[in-house]
């Protein structure tokens, strides 16, 4: 069976009046206030941030490498996923991905959803997406 296809993320938009600097400062508070620890029972073991420029950024998150998966399926190393933004003239493009696998049992929708949410407490039109 073929994998799945990847979650389509809409386009971000920032509040009306922003600019792409003030959304870039909002979206780095955001990631910065995501806990190391992880939420919802995924991400403990940290994130880190790996590329980084003016208007975009890529982030690392990994698994703990303690769960069942790590242990039976990838030698209990923990699992990196890819959490990339791009802050664009009319929205910011966001792709959430697992490096490994054709399936991720629906953790990088919760870690897309975590920061819609908290992006759009502060405005924005950032709509969630659903579990695959």
């Amino acid at each position: 069976m073929p994998p799945s296809a990847p979650n389509k993320i809409a386009t971000w938009k920032w509040p009306a009046g922003s600019t792409q600097s003030e959304a870039m400062l909002q979206l780095t508070e955001v990631l910065n206030a995501y806990p190391q620890e992880g939420q919802d029972k995924i991400d403990g073991g940290g994130w880190s941030v790996v590329e980084k420029s003016d208007f975009s950024a890529r982030v690392e998150f990994k698994s703990s490498g303690k769960g069942f998966m790590a242990k039976a399926f990838n030698g209990g190393q923990p699992y990196t996923d890819d959490f990339e933004f791009s802050v664009e003239n009319d929205g910011v493009c966001v792709r959430s991905s697992a490096r490994v696998g054709d399936g991720d049992f629906g953790v990088n929708a919760k870690r897309v959803n975590y920061f819609a949410s908290a992006l759009s407490k502060k405005g924005w039109d950032a709509k969630p997406v659903k579990a695959q």
